[in-house]
């Protein structure tokens, strides 16, 4: 098992952000859900207003919370077989 961090809503926890930071969770989200334009010098504090902005748009139905990943299956690309 492995801890991490990752976006939960209300319908779940949101795999695509699963990472080792808080910060990776959120930006994953962001650039991945949210499509922000977020890049490797963009600084923590925009990073957190565009996360609250976005929270608030939510109606506050977003969260970013530490999760237990147990991994039981890895599916290998079809380009590797």
């Amino acid at each position: 098992m492995t801890l991490g961090w990752a976006v939960i809503s209300t319908t779940g926890i949101d795999l695509s952000t699963v990472g080792p930071t808080k910060r990776h969770a959120v930006v994953s989200w962001l650039i991945n859900v949210r499509h922000e334009n977020i890049t490797a010098y963009t600084g923590d504090d925009v990073i957190e207003r565009i996360w609250k902005r976005t929270v608030e748009i939510t109606a506050n139905h977003m969260r970013v919370e530490r999760v237990t990943i147990e991994v039981t299956d890895v599916e290998t690309p079809n380009d590797q077989l």
